[in-house]
């Protein structure tokens, strides 16, 4: 039997501090993991859940290898600096990053477990309007990141240093810290930022349909199944393969990645950003 290759989500942007994402949420779309249907109504998770933590993590882009970039570095190359110096990097800017402490926590859930789920009042009204058509979707693993920070390559040209934070009362909004904007005419290292404060940056997800009235609930892992490419129209299993930079015909992209954690291989769903421009 093959390997089982782990699939992860983007969250869609930096406004996202540790609990506004939660393990055993029930959502409706992967692009808003944070609007859960039961977000007041949780179901206690009844099988053990996994936790990893990476310290201290350094790492400099080597471009000339493939499937080398991060997990974190493939966040930053989409979202930039975040916040108010919201910045995204040229591809293939950024030259070292790093972070003090990487959460990474997951869970398998169990067929009761998925059974409760629908039976949230929220989660039921849900699956009732929509005819029991559409799944609903469990997340089942979060990564967070803190102390994170950033050096993009050499390049000329203005340069850009700013330290970022975020609130972490509600509504969840980045706030700049130690703001510092340097410009700069000659060849120089430009520093990203520094020292972030903890934020969910990833999530899997667990796909659970179900019959009127609760009945015949499935529970599997998401994976978006055996998918097929824009272009190739290749099918790709990314239960147990790694995608080649896969673009699907709902606007989102899969890429390659290493997972600074555990470092292994896994697949990363790239944001649709169409979808968060225009919600």
């Amino acid at each position: 039997m093959a390997n089982k290759v782990k699939t992860y989500f983007l969250v869609p942007g930096w406004d996202f501090p540790v609990s506004s994402i939660r393990l055993g949420a029930v959502i409706t779309d992967p692009a808003f993991p944070h609007r859960a249907l039961n977000e007041d109504d949780l179901v206690p998770i009844d099988t053990k859940i996994h936790p990893s933590d990476k310290y201290d993590f350094s790492s400099t882009i080597d471009k000339s290898r493939s499937n080398k970039f991060g997990l974190w570095a493939q966040f930053l190359q989409i979202f930039g600096l975040g916040g108010e110096l919201s910045v995204a990097f040229d591809k293939g800017a950024i030259d070292k990053y790093s972070f003090k402490h990487m959460h990474t926590e997951w869970f398998l859930p169990s067929a009761a477990f998925a059974k409760a789920c629908v039976k949230v009042p929220n989660v039921a009204d849900f699956l009732e309007q929509t005819e029991y058509e559409k799944p609903v979707y469990v997340i089942t693993g979060l990564k967070t990141v803190e102390g994170a920070s950033v050096t993009t390559a050499k390049s000329k040209g203005r340069g850009l240093k700013a330290k970022l934070g975020f609130d972490g009362t509600p509504p969840a909004v980045p706030i700049t810290v130690s703001p510092e904007a340097e410009h700069q005419n000659n060849e120089s290292e430009t520093d990203g930022f520094e020292n972030s404060s903890a934020i969910v940056f990833a999530f899997q997800l667990s796909k659970v349909a179900s019959k009127e009235g609760g009945q015949n609930v499935s529970v599997k892992e998401h994976t978006k199944g055996a998918l097929y490419g824009v272009r190739e129209k290749k099918k790709v299993d990314l239960e147990t393969e790694v995608a080649a930079s896969v673009k699907l015909e709902d606007g989102r992209e899969i890429v390659p990645v290493v997972d600074e954690d555990g470092e292994e291989v896994c697949n990363c769903v790239l944001p649709d950003m169409a979808a968060i421009d225009d919600p």
